[in-house]
């Protein structure tokens, strides 16, 4: 009877340890994360990024556009391969699909903030930088006796020490944005044209000598940084127009430019602005990457 009696507890024995075992096999085993795709989640976005806005920002979107448009294209297919493989991993042909969700929605917001900064970046910053580089100085102009004519190629000119704004002659034109001009003259001289125009952008008002643009008081300035873009330079022959009919003075040939003291301080600032807007881009999306990448990490470690 003992022999039996033990022999009944074994079998007891074993058989929950049997039913534990199978309820055991039957639960699904959490998959360890790779750190090294949690690590990819943060780099290659970032890299998409930086790719991206660089090639949409700098020297060779200016003299190899084509170049520059293709790598951005490549970048974007980058990105839509992730989305593949975030979809076929959660058809369950390999890999985590969180995990490689995540990397295809940092790199597409990734390409998408670039390509918009970096478009940006480029026509508030480069294209002027590299415009004004391919142009020609001229040094000692005196607005007396030359005319617009001689310097349509300029991208800085220098005036004898005697020129200064005419704010008398001041002008504005407004068109959403107020667009103000005022001729650069020598006191006593009567030029035959008024042709050169020291410009600037909602720094005037219609009231006569109201114009407050660029470096207008410095004694010291005695320079023009020519006006490159096309829009704004359209607007302000309007307003030169006006000028001529309201003083009843001539102008046959008129030129614009931004008055300052040293124009190549301005144009190489133009540059520093667009690295600086690279690596302030570069940083800010660095860390959103990373509060996306805690966040998630966070939200699904107890799934």
């Amino acid at each position: 009877m003992l022999s039996a009696a033990e022999n009944l507890e074994d079998g007891i024995a074993t058989y929950g340890a049997t039913e534990i075992q199978k309820i055991n096999a039957k639960r699904p085993v959490k998959a360890r994360v790779s750190p090294t795709l949690i690590v990819g989640c943060v780099v290659v976005p970032w890299l998409i990024f930086t790719i991206t806005y660089y090639m949409l920002s700098f020297f060779i979107r200016y003299w190899m556009p084509y170049v520059a448009y293709a790598v951005v294209a490549i970048m974007l297919l980058a990105c839509l391969f992730f989305g593949y493989m975030a979809y076929a991993a959660m058809l369950g042909k390999g890999g985590d699909p969180l995990w490689l969700g995540v990397l295809f929605l940092l790199s597409l917001v990734g390409w998408t903030w670039a390509v918009c900064a970096g478009s940006v970046n480029y026509t508030n910053f480069m294209q002027p930088y590299f415009d004004l580089q391919q142009l020609n100085v001229y040094q000692s102009v005196n607005p007396a006796q030359a005319e617009g004519n001689q310097y349509m190629d300029f991208g800085a000119l220098t005036f004898v020490e005697e020129a200064h704004i005419d704010r008398e002659y001041a002008m504005a034109f407004k068109n959403d944005e107020t667009y103000c001009v005022a001729p650069v003259k020598i006191n006593g001289t009567s030029p035959t044209t008024y042709d050169f125009w020291a410009v600037g952008i909602n720094c005037c008002t219609s009231h006569l000598y109201d114009f407050r643009c660029g470096q207008y008081n410095n004694p010291a300035a005695h320079s023009g940084l020519r006006v490159v873009e096309a829009s704004s330079r359209s607007f302000y022959q309007l307003a030169a127009k006006q000028a001529a009919a309201a003083f009843n003075i001539p102008v046959r040939h008129p030129v614009f430019f931004e008055w300052t003291m040293d124009p190549k301080d301005v144009i190489d600032g133009y540059q520093e602005d667009g690295f600086k807007s690279l690596l302030t881009g570069a940083f800010y999306f660095f860390g959103v990457e990373v509060i996306a990448v805690v966040l998630v990490a966070c939200a699904f470690s107890k799934v």
